[in-house]
């Protein structure tokens, strides 16, 4: 009997649902993701979803704004050439909005981009904070700062390693744990944000209509990942970028007769909105 898939906080809606939703959890976990102790906060995204699991909502970033600055949290499922670009620019334009906003450069507020990421592989530390400075180390502006979580390591010293060390990092660890193992970790440290996470992802795998949703998520990112094997496999350069452009466009075709919103079409095939639209059109 095949075994039923437990979806845990690697998948946008859950992490959304079960994490950033619940100030039990949510406020400890920013807390240790960000070394520094946020005593207010408030999610500037009012589609967090609540019972509700529309499609669009998983695809939005979390947005927070605390007393010691901003706060943008990514999910990265996977891992590309391109992804820290992406994020980046994302960081940069919250980062512009705000400073056009303020009335003085001095007071900008710091902005912290915080990259959950998947699929980098086991080089480098569990975390690596980036930030705009020279060759020689010197700051040229500390208002932002990009701070990364490879969760490939965290999860190997978990399942292959040293787990006292894994242990330590428990605040991210949690988000990739199976059901076994997230059960063995609440045991082994007994936080009440610990226990009300696990309490909150069961309650998601049980709920049919959420799974479903994380499911065609999930379907979606097979799809793309299909379609650039089969085209690698033929080994052809051209037909590579032609195949892989002609499959995404196809999948995005038939994701809007499904009506699935124009956002997460963008963040599945990664078509810009704008060709999404004149897809629209045809499809």
């Amino acid at each position: 009997m095949t075994k039923k898939q437990f979806y845990n906080a690697r998948y946008d809606a859950v992490f959304k649902n079960a994490v950033a939703s619940d100030k039990v959890v949510f406020r400890p976990f920013l807390n240790f993701a960000l070394e520094r102790d946020v005593k207010d906060y408030k999610i500037m995204l009012n589609e967090l979803p609540k019972k509700n699991y529309s499609i669009r909502s998983k695809t939005l970033d979390i947005n927070v704004k605390t007393d010691i600055g901003n706060i943008i949290v990514e999910i990265n499922n996977g891992y590309y050439n391109s992804l820290p670009i992406r994020n980046l620019a994302y960081l940069s334009s919250v980062f512009s909005n705000s400073v056009s906003r303020g009335e003085s450069y001095d007071n900008v507020p710091l902005h912290i981009l915080l990259n959950i990421t998947w699929g980098k592989g086991l080089k480098g530390n569990v975390i690596t904070d980036y930030c705009v400075q020279s060759d020689k180390g010197i700051k040229y502006c500390d208002k932002m700062i990009i701070r990364e979580i490879n969760m490939d390591l965290l999860l190997n010293m978990w399942y292959h390693g040293d787990k006292k060390e894994a242990l330590k990092y428990s605040h991210f660890l949690m988000l990739g744990l199976d059901k076994d193992d997230l059960k063995k970790l609440c045991k082994k440290k007994g936080h009440e944000y610990m226990e009300k996470y696990m309490k909150n992802v069961e309650e998601l795998n049980e709920d049919s209509e959420f799974v479903n949703v994380i499911s065609q998520e999930k379907d979606n990112e097979m799809v793309i990942n299909t379609l650039k094997n089969e085209a690698i496999r033929e080994g052809k350069e051209e037909g590579l970028k032609e195949g892989i452009k002609e499959g995404i466009v196809e999948t995005a075709k038939a994701l809007l007769k499904e009506k699935i919103s124009i956002d997460i079409i963008s963040r599945t095939t990664g078509l810009k909105k704008e060709e999404i639209e004149k897809l629209r059109e045809t499809a």
